[in-house]
């Protein structure tokens, strides 16, 4: 009796012991996978961002930040805004291993609870960021961000969670299915391709949230032409920021997840 006692203990031990380590390579993996794409996430949000309230072109912000961190990245990395962005990949990315590695413990399908719980961090964070970065570089004293701005960035960021996390791999199967592909083949692509293609329908939304922000007073047509002023350049700016973020990042974040199991555990 007391032998079995002790075995099972044991047992117990060793499981929470493993679920402990999946645990920790999870974060590890999101952390690895957040600083390897906020330099880049970072250059381009706050270029969009200067864009839009008049302090600097697209293009020259952009090449000011890229030759900052290339000649100066100490100096880049403790930047708030590339703490801000560090601090929205690294959550988000591990809130998904988090919860998969919850749901795959539990056999739960993880599809409603990876949208649910990454929608919650993400948002947070990423309204968070969109807020200190309208304040940073805005061209107007620092002002609450309306509520209307924060509203449609939600909706953004539901829209991105769902290309990012739920649908690729959905896809995946599909083209696997009905393409022959392999999964690894399929699983790249479809991480690539659903993120970047969101950006043609969030890009307004993300541009219409900094309009309100940065001219309260606007009237729903200088918006409408604002928004096509600044459109296809913001939509290609925002394509490479996605690419980083959630689709070469969310491939990262796959490959670190899976080589820190495999040796840590």
């Amino acid at each position: 009796m007391s032998i079995t006692a002790n075995a099972n203990g044991n047992d117990l031990t060793k499981e929470k012991q493993h679920y402990i380590k999946r645990i920790g390579c999870d974060l590890i993996s999101g952390f690895t996978a957040g600083f390897s794409v906020a330099p880049f996430v970072t250059i381009i949000d706050k270029g969009i961002t200067q864009n839009a309230s008049g302090a600097n072109t697209l293009w020259k912000s952009i090449g000011v930040s890229t030759k900052s961190f290339v000649f100066k990245p100490a100096a880049f990395i403790v930047k708030p805004e590339f703490r801000w962005i560090f601090a929205v990949y690294f959550s988000t990315y591990s809130s998904a291993n988090l919860i998969s590695t919850f749901c795959t413990s539990y056999n739960i399908n993880p599809d409603f609870p990876k949208f649910i719980g990454v929608s919650v961090v993400n948002l947070t964070m990423s309204i968070s960021k969109d807020r200190a970065f309208a304040r940073l570089f805005g061209t107007k004293t620092p002002e609450k961000v309306p509520m209307k701005s924060i509203t449609i960035w939600c909706v953004r960021d539901c829209l991105t969670i769902l290309c990012a996390f739920v649908i690729p791999p959905k896809m995946s199967s599909y083209m696997q299915r009905r393409f022959g592909m392999k999964k690894g083949k399929s699983d790249k692509i479809s991480q690539i391709f659903c993120p970047v293609l969101l950006q043609v329908f969030s890009t307004p939304l993300h541009l219409l949230g900094l309009d309100i922000y940065n001219n309260r007073n606007s009237n729903l047509k200088n918006r409408i032409s604002f928004i096509r002023r600044e459109y296809v350049k913001s939509c290609c700016a925002r394509m490479m920021r996605i690419l980083p973020a959630f689709g070469l990042g969310g491939i990262a974040n796959g490959i670190y997840r899976e080589y820190f199991n495999c040796r840590l555990i």
